[in-house]
């Protein structure tokens, strides 16, 4: 069994299921397998997504000075190859271009790297419930925002925060909670330069969205394991 708690085991899982199943065109092959909307920009912002994992298992194998580096990458280029997003012609055969071109060898390679990556590297793994809870909290959060007495100024800079945090649950079959970490310390990053809009926010402003605010970033981290971002929520309210 593979395992997906690291970026070579999620695009190992990904990529064989896209050597497994049948489609007309590119286009239609990944916005299914990738669940994003059958559109080019909604696609290749998927595979751009999809082809970072490669670089980060490449960067996980690269730190370990040990490791054979040719041994574990040697499937890199053949991958890269396939899920290059400018490298596709969208519209083009599905069975012609991609299926054809995910070799066995290949896949087997990049499963091998999978898991020696997974001897020294983990990542936190979702269950459905606190994956669709997450989901339901993020979209709550958007709702109750877009609905506050707050500034639009300072509604831009939170729901710009919640989309950034809709989009990495959105990717999660692709980047794993280590999108979800990413998303969490750059809306971090994003309240210290805001903090002085933030900070002069009266009473009159429905605090209780602020408060919701924390209150949600803070589950998600929590659900994550992710202790560093919560405890900078609470100081920074």
């Amino acid at each position: 069994m593979i395992d997906e708690s690291n970026p070579a085991g999620r695009l190992y899982k990904i990529l064989c299921l896209a050597q497994q199943v049948r489609y007309k065109t590119i286009i239609e092959g990944w916005s299914n397998i990738l669940e994003t909307e059958t559109n080019s920009i909604a696609v290749i912002t998927a595979l751009t997504e999809l082809r970072s994992l490669s670089d980060e298992a490449q960067y996980l194998i690269k730190t370990q000075p040990e490791l054979n580096h040719d041994l574990y990458l040697d499937w890199i280029d053949k991958i890269n190859n396939v899920i290059m997003p400018q490298n596709l012609n969208l519209g083009a055969s599905w069975d012609g271009t991609v299926r054809s071109s995910l070799k066995e060898g290949s896949l087997t390679s990049l499963k091998f790297c999978a898991n020696k990556i997974s001897e020294f590297h983990v990542e936190e793994l979702l269950s459905d419930t606190e994956f669709e809870t997450i989901v339901t909290k993020t979209n709550e959060l958007f709702n109750v925002v877009s609905n506050s007495a707050l500034p639009d100024s300072v509604k831009c800079i939170l729901l710009t925060e919640i989309e950034r945090l809709r989009h990495a649950t959105a990717m999660y079959k692709i980047k794993g909670t280590a999108g979800m970490k990413k998303a969490l310390q750059d809306t971090i990053g994003a309240l210290i330069v805001n903090k002085t809009e933030l900070k002069e926010i009266s009473e009159d402003n429905d605090m209780s969205t602020l408060a919701k605010f924390q209150e949600t970033m803070g589950f998600i981290a929590t659900t994550i394991k992710f202790s560093e971002v919560v405890s900078k929520l609470i100081s920074f309210f």
